[in-house]
C-alpha cells in the first residue's frame, strides 16, 4: 500500500478489510472502546504528571482535554 504523505491516517489492507466487514454497530462499539482507552489512558498521564489534584480535578482536565471544552 502506497503511503499519501498529505493523509495521517494509514492502515493496512488487512485491517481496511476487516473494517468494511464490520456492522455499523460494531464499528461504533470499536469507537466508544477507543475513546474510553483513551481517557482512561490520559487520566493515567494526568494523575502521573500531577499527584496532587484530585480525581475530580483530573476528571475536569480530562473532560476538558477530550471534550476541547464542551464538557
Amino acid at each position: 500500500m502506497a503511503i499519501d504523505p498529505r493523509r495521517i491516517e494509514v492502515i493496512d489492507d488487512a485491517s481496511a478489510e476487516v473494517m468494511r466487514r464490520m456492522s455499523p454497530a460494531q464499528k461504533w462499539e470499536m469507537a466508544n472502546r477507543m475513546y474510553i482507552q483513551a481517557r482512561q489512558m490520559l487520566m493515567c498521564h494526568l494523575r502521573s504528571e500531577h499527584p496532587e489534584w484530585t480525581e475530580g480535578e483530573l476528571r475536569e482536565q480530562v473532560n476538558r482535554r477530550v471534550g476541547h471544552g464542551a464538557a
